[in-house]
């Protein structure tokens, strides 16, 4: 049983409880720093109701600290298909964007055509660092078992082929 604020009990029905979160956040958003904890200590501080979440993020990898004058920011978060997601944002100087999309392996980030490293960023989402500027991220999933699957699949069916041709001629003599 959790006793946090933030939360509204919208549903219960027997040992299901669903809570909404009256401070929830964008999908996508920036921060001035990020820390780093194990998987542990990132869950505590996500429970914590004085951690900043809003200007610092939580990293199992790395940690990223920014001026310490305000953040200032532009942010459009579009989702073009199921495997492409794009954001435009403009940043008055280095910061560390946050997307509430699920960390999974396969997915890759591109800010303004280059690629960049994906940190697991407050236990189960995804974050980057963002240099200063006007910038277009890209983040695709393209995970490399798709890849494989398909050159294994093409063999296999190149492998069918052959034997089927093959089985087929030698009856015929002409094998």
């Amino acid at each position: 049983k959790l006793n946090l604020p933030k939360y509204k009990k919208v549903f219960e029905n027997k040992s299901v409880v669903i809570l909404e979160n009256s401070q929830s956040l964008p999908r996508a958003y920036l921060t001035n720093q990020a820390i780093k904890a194990s998987d542990q200590e990132t869950l505590q501080l996500m429970l914590d109701e004085n951690f900043p979440i809003k200007t610092t993020s939580i990293t199992s990898d790395m940690e990223f600290i920014s001026s310490g004058e305000p953040l200032g920011e532009n942010l459009s978060y579009e989702q073009l298909t199921n495997s492409h997601t794009m954001i435009k944002v403009a940043t008055n100087q280095d910061a560390y964007l946050v997307v509430l999309d699920s960390f999974y392996p396969g997915w890759k980030a591109l800010i303004d055509g280059q690629v960049t490293k994906i940190h697991r960023t407050n236990y189960n989402f995804r974050g980057i660092v963002l240099p200063k500027g006007n910038h277009r991220v890209d983040f695709i999933y393209k995970p490399d078992s798709l890849k494989y699957g398909t050159i294994i699949s093409g063999l296999s069916i190149l492998v069918i082929l052959t034997l089927f041709l093959y089985s087929r001629f030698s009856k015929k003599g002409i094998i």
